[in-house]
């Protein structure tokens, strides 16, 4: 093809788009993501006209449409090419991951509203996971698919609709048969709506009518039940009002009862209240008590403490002042040896300044060598006599210092001596009084512990007691337990019995009932003295058909005979009734020959037997079977007949009566016979049963109140051995407290000794000898200090003897000093030695100076502690007496302790009194309320209807609410007790002669009898309801075939003219066909005339032709009822070149209604798109989008 041709082909439909530009698609745009292989987010974008996908095999053409058919849907794996649903997920390739997710979302265009929706543009989105949950949504919010598909059905678009056309599928509506093929026709009609409502009438006309049925069924059921529930709730009231007053009764006898009891109740209590109330204050006080006693104790061992550390302590202000005074002592000898050299060197100091005057007049003498030499010798003299009495003073200070430390070790050792005898005072009076409270405690503690063992023994004793009395509880429990489940299972058994037994007679009397609505006539023939048949005879189960057979009619209009005229019941009954005479029995000829018409052994009434047998049954041969009754009925004996057990029957008037096999064996008033019969008999059965079942009952609740009685007791018994088990065992735990204490005691005391006996083994007791011994060296130290003094006062008289010598010498040479050398020399010594001595006198003034220092120091050291020893005697003396008068203290509060103990053992046996009391109170309380339970209950099974658990209403009422009226309570008021016991007993005897009713009988009357209304009307209702629909059904058949005709009839035009389009020529034709049956709907025949041949029919037709034939169907159908728009996939695919171009011509047609999407592979449908998509196939398996709009190229790039 040139260029030229390829650009007026492109250029035609361009110029036709620019024509209609304001035109938008209705499809507008569909997105793709992770859908088979459209692997990646792809987006298709549609304008009105034709728009082409092509593309190679395999590059996932088909999928594009897939996705619509699954968005708008599709649930088909077979229409979607899938075997699962998860198939739609691109399943990945060897270079591409599998996604997790498959989405598709079209895009609608609705400005003119053809979708019952208010938005202009309409998404429809599908999802699907792996995981299997699908997603829909509509304009992003999620739906179900329900909802997507009614909003595309009310546009006339959907899955299975003409949207998708796919290769197979024109062929496919070929194939189809003429009956199948009508339901295309309608859906191309559009009335596949009215069709689909036409079937939900159809659907619900038939549900009603079958609801219906079963509303008269219900119906029929209800009115006879109702009004034998009218006869029982009367009877029931009646019997009712008997059971309320009785239960009156018991209610007023029991509440004068249980005053008494409760007002006695209320003393116990308010003595156990007061009991428990001063039982639990002096406990508060004992245990107040013995937080003093602790305290007290506590208290005590600190003044002992104190009293101990006061002790010491003055031990230890002692022994300060002794060590003080001898240190005063030493200190004063200093001082006086001090003092008395200060005053020697005072002296010879004076003696030096006389010598000074005279030297220095000396000075003035003309020779002074001989003097001065002389004078020189006699001070050497002097000052050796001064050292040799330095070195004496040294001896007799050492030996004074070494006196005074002995005098002082000696007041040490005094003083020690002293603080020993003192000691071994104290430890003598505190053993004295350790060993006196020893002793005591010793023998409290023998008498505790044999207290302590006989409370134990009585606890013991106690304790085994109520072991045996609980477990002689728990024997009785389980047997009140089981008593109790034996008394439930005989009440229960009792009242299964009695349901039974109401229920029998129930049925017995609905039975009767039903066979009395016969007719008035039968009634009243009955009351007359008529006996009915079905009374008298007693017939085997297998016979009542024959028998209903003979009679003809229902068994309950049977009587016997009887010499009485039964005219005068006809006068103004209702109703028809049989008679059955006694004639006598025929002869045994006749009995033979009628046998052996028939091939019979037995006549009815031999089968029946009995001597009541109405005269008819034995005139009734009973024939094997029908060919023996039908093969002999004629050779019967006048007034003969013959039956089969199946209800057949022929007599000797021509009268043949033959009964279907399908119905139930013997009629229906047979079977009520065998009801009524078998219904008696159980009653007869169930009867003396129930009365032995309510005797067990009343046996099991009476056994049941005794066993409870049994436990009562024994729960008395177990609780106050429990009571005195507890009192036995605390009065021991008080025991075993005193004990405990008391053996703390004696450990207390027992260590105070052993501590005494610690000191005595280290030689503080008072037996040993004192450990004072005087220092063996004192004397030797007086001797060494005596002949220190001694040899002092030697050296001194040497000493002044040397000194009178030198004073002389120094005086002979004052006298001689002639000259002026020496007696300057001399004078200048002389001033030495008075420096000298000046310096000694100054020391010593300094040493005294310092001695009067620490003498006063040591004054005030030794009256302080003399002080503290004196406040230490104070703080022993006083801490003694605190502690004896906290000993004193402690001793009062043990013995108050002990006195409120025994109150307490008082008051908990009074409150165990009191409690006994409150317990037998409650007991009795609790049989009473038992035992009205078991009268109310045995009155509530024979008088009180139940509630809607199955109790009856009379067991929940209670003495304090009576459900009895104020009438009746001020009547019962004024009678006494022995009244009230007489009338319960004629209310009982009455109750007894009137017997069992139905309890719910006034319930189930009112419940029948509002259902009765309601199913009335719901019948009224279902009648209308059918009424109409019939009416609308009609109107929808009306409708459908009108439109069908009108379709049918454009569509057989529109299918000729595309047919003579594609054929260019020839002519086609729609023709209904008949049903074989002549039942069902006219099926549609196709008729085709190609050109140049005869009218062919389609199994005539070549393939190119049957694909002509199927397109001009397709496009006859999409031009009388258009979709919104068509996706054609490779429809084209089975036409020739010549062919193809018209199939594109009429394709260009159809597209000024309709847009089409063509998927195809042939060129000249591609050259009559507006727009072109092409699909590939990448390396990783998925399929790839590139697009092409004509109508937006300019007219030189076609060229």
């Amino acid at each position: 093809m040139g260029p030229t041709s390829r650009r007026s082909r492109v250029a035609a439909p361009r110029r036709r788009c620019e024509s209609r530009d304001h035109l938008v698609s209705r499809l507008r745009e569909l997105r793709l993501h992770g859908f088979k292989t459209f692997a990646e987010p792809t987006r298709f974008v549609f304008d009105r006209g034709v728009n082409a996908v092509i593309g190679p095999n395999g590059s996932g053409k088909s999928n594009m449409a897939d996705a619509v058919r699954w968005v708008l849907g599709e649930q088909s794996n077979r229409s979607l090419r899938t075997r699962r649903a998860d198939d739609v997920i691109f399943a990945g390739s060897q270079q591409r991951k599998p996604t997790g997710l498959a989405e598709v979302v079209m895009t609608l265009d609705n400005a003119d509203g053809w979708l019952p929706i208010d938005f202009a543009e309409v998404t429809i989105g599908r999802r699907a996971y792996r995981s299997g949950e699908p997603e829909y949504l509509v304009n992003g919010a999620r739906v179900r698919l329900r909802d997507v598909v009614e909003l595309l059905a009310a546009g006339q678009f959907g899955a299975s609709s003409l949207v998708i056309v796919g290769q197979g599928t024109v062929d496919a509506a070929l194939s189809l048969r003429p009956e199948e093929r009508r339901q295309l026709f309608e859906e191309a009609a559009g009335v596949k709506n009215l069709q689909v409502r036409k079937n939900e009438s159809l659907g619900r006309l038939v549900r009603a009518e079958e609801n219906l049925t079963r509303v008269a069924d219900l119906l029929g059921e209800l009115r006879p039940q109702v009004r034998r529930l009218a006869l029982q709730a009367e009877h029931q009231q009646e019997h009712d009002s008997l059971g309320r007053r009785a239960r009156a009764l018991v209610q007023e006898g029991h509440r004068r009862r249980e005053r008494g009891l409760r007002e006695a109740l209320g003393d116990a209590r308010r003595r156990e209240a007061a009991a428990l109330q001063a039982a639990e204050t002096l406990r508060a006080e004992l245990a107040a008590g013995e937080q003093a006693v602790a305290e007290a104790e506590a208290r005590y061992w600190e003044a002992e403490q104190m009293a101990r550390s006061a002790a010491d302590a003055r031990e230890v202000t002692r022994e300060a002042v002794i060590r003080l005074e001898s240190r005063g002592e030493a200190l004063e000898a200093r001082v006086r040896e001090g003092e008395s050299r200060l005053a020697a060197a005072r002296h010879e100091l004076a003696s030096l300044r006389a010598d000074d005057g005279e030297a220095s007049e000396l000075t003035r003498e003309p020779s002074l060598d001989a003097a001065l030499e002389t004078a020189s010798a006699a001070e050497g003299s002097w000052r050796a006599a001064t050292d040799a009495l330095a070195e004496v003073d040294a001896e007799l200070m050492a030996a004074e210092e070494a006196m005074a430390e002995a005098r002082a070790g000696d007041a040490e050792r005094l003083a020690a001596e002293a603080r020993r005898r003192e000691t071994i005072v104290d430890l003598a009076a505190k053993r004295q009084r350790f060993e006196g409270e020893l002793a005591a405690a010793r023998a409290g503690r023998q008498e505790a512990a044999e207290a302590v063992e006989l409370a134990r023994a009585d606890a013991t004793r106690s304790a085994a007691a109520a072991a045996e009395r609980a477990g002689a509880l728990a024997v009785a429990a389980s047997a009140t337990d089981a008593a109790r489940s034996h008394a439930d299972e005989a009440r229960m058994r009792a009242t299964a019995m009695a349901e039974r037994v109401a229920a029998a007679q129930a049925e017995l009397d609905a039975l009767v009932e039903r066979a009395e609505r016969s007719g008035a006539i039968g009634e009243r023939l009955v009351a007359s003295g008529w006996r009915s048949m079905i009374d008298v005879v007693r017939a085997p189960d297998a016979a009542w058909p024959a028998v209903e057979a003979v009679i003809g009619g229902e068994l309950s209009e049977a009587l016997l005979w009887r010499d009485a005229d039964p005219g005068s019941a006809t006068a103004d009954a209702s109703g028809t009734v049989r008679l059955l005479d006694g004639r006598r029995p025929p002869d045994a000829e006749e009995r033979d020959r009628a046998l052996a018409a028939v091939g019979a052994r037995r006549t009815l009434a031999e089968w029946i037997g009995g001597d009541e047998t109405p005269g008819i049954f034995a005139r009734v041969a009973v024939a094997p079977d029908l060919g023996a009754l039908l093969a002999g009925w004629r050779s019967l004996p006048a007034g003969w007949s013959a039956v089969t057990a199946e209800g057949d029957l022929a007599d000797g008037r021509g009268l043949v009566a033959l009964r279907g096999r399908a119905d139930p064996a013997g009629g229906a008033a047979a079977r009520q016979v065998a009801r009524r019969r078998q219904v008696s008999e159980e009653l007869v059965q169930l009867e003396p049963d129930y009365a032995n079942a309510a005797d067990a009952a009343a046996a099991a609740v009476a056994a049941a109140a005794a066993a409870e009685r049994r436990r009562a007791a024994l729960l008395r018994d177990a609780e106050a051995a429990d009571t005195e088990a507890a009192r036995l065992a605390s009065q021991a735990d008080g025991v075993g407290r005193d004990l405990e204490r008391l053996d703390a005691d004696v450990a207390r005391l027992t260590a105070s000794l052993a501590e005494l006996g610690a000191l005595e083994s280290r030689g503080v007791a008072g037996d040993e000898p004192s450990a004072y011994e005087p220092d063996r060296g004192h004397e030797a130290r007086e001797l060494r200090v005596a002949e220190a003094r001694m040899n002092r006062e030697i050296a001194a008289a040497s000493h002044r003897a040397a000194r009178q010598a030198w004073q002389d010498a120094r005086q002979r040479a004052d006298e001689l000093e002639g000259a002026l050398v020496g007696a300057r020399r001399g004078r200048a010594d002389l001033l030495a030695r008075r420096e000298s001595l000046e310096r000694v006198v100054g020391e010593s003034e300094v040493a005294l100076t310092s001695l009067g220092a620490d003498r006063e120091t040591l004054e005030g050291e030794l009256a302080a502690a003399r002080e503290g020893e004196r406040t230490a005697d104070s703080v022993r003396t006083d801490a003694d007496q605190e502690r004896e008068r906290l000993r004193a203290e402690l001793l009062t509060l043990e013995r108050q302790q002990s006195g409120a103990s025994g109150q307490l053992s008082e008051l908990d046996r009074a409150y165990q009194a009191a409690t006994l009391d409150v317990t037998r109170h409650d007991d009795a309380l609790a049989g009473l309320a038992r035992e009205r339970e078991i009268a109310l209950e045995a009155l509530s099974w024979e008088a009180e209807p139940s509630g809607q658990d199955g109790e009856p209403l009379a067991a929940r009422a209670t003495l304090e609410s009576p459900a009895v009226d104020p009438d009746l309570a001020a009547e019962l008021a004024t009678l006494d007790r022995d009244a009230l016991d007489a009338e319960l007993r004629r209310i009982r005897r009455l109750l007894g002669q009137i017997g069992s009713v139905n309890p719910f009988a006034v319930e189930e009357h009112r419940e029948q009898a509002a259902r009765l209304e309601d199913l009335s009307a719901q019948e009224s209702d279902l009648r209308g309801a059918i009424d109409a629909t019939r009416e609308l059904i009609a109107r929808l058949d009306g409708e459908i075939n009108e439109r069908f005709a009108i379709a049918f009839k454009a569509i057989g035009s529109a299918f000729d003219e595309f047919a003579r389009l594609l054929f260019a020529g020839g002519s086609a034709s729609l023709e209904t066909v008949e049903d074989e049956s002549g039942e069902g709907v006219a099926g549609i025949e196709i008729v085709v005339r190609p050109p140049g041949k005869r009218p062919q029919r389609l199994a005539m037709l070549s393939g190119g032709e049957r694909a002509l034939t199927g397109v001009a169907l397709l496009f006859a159908m999409l031009s009388v009822n258009p979709v919104p728009f068509c996706i054609l996939d490779e429809v084209d695919a089975a036409l020739d070149e010549a062919n193809i171009g018209r199939f594109a011509a009429a394709l260009r047609k159809l597209s000024d209604t309709i847009d089409f999407v063509v998927i195809t592979h042939n060129r000249a449908t591609i050259e009559v798109a507006d727009t072109i998509y092409g699909v590939t196939m990448t390396d990783a398996a998925v399929s790839r989008v590139v697009s092409l709009r004509f109508a937006d190229l300019p007219v030189e790039a076609n060229a």
